[in-house]
């Protein structure tokens, strides 16, 4: 099992402007990543600020993955940003190296998979 963090920004919209709009889209990118670890039953390390009660324009989580599920985690991922449900996604190594996904293809899980280790 490798360790990762999901660094996930939330999406520039109109709704950006206030506290309430910021907070909600806070709770909406809250429940797309709920969703995503419930759906493919992973392992969480840390939730850090994703559940906080102010809204915050990155949140990070550490998970615990498995090579079989990269592809459904990739697809998941590209299937927000696709979607407008998050402007990007960084994914940070133990050792502090950073991809950027701000689209994935299948073509690119493999590259994803060496580059994260697993």
């Amino acid at each position: 099992m490798t360790e990762i963090t999901l660094v996930v920004y939330r999406p520039w919209t109109e709704r950006y402007e206030d506290e309430a709009g910021r907070l909600a889209l806070h709770r909406q990118r809250s429940s797309l990543l709920h969703g995503l670890v419930d759906a493919l039953q992973l392992e969480v390390k840390d939730w850090g600020e994703t559940d906080a009660t102010y809204p915050r324009e990155v949140v990070e989580i550490i998970l615990g993955l498995v090579p079989v599920v990269v592809p459904a985690v990739a697809s998941i991922i590209n299937t927000w940003i696709k979607a407008r449900k998050v402007k990007k996604i960084e994914i940070k190594k133990v050792d502090g190296t950073l991809v950027l996904l701000e689209g994935v293809l299948r073509s690119d899980l493999k590259t994803i998979q060496d580059i994260i280790g697993i």
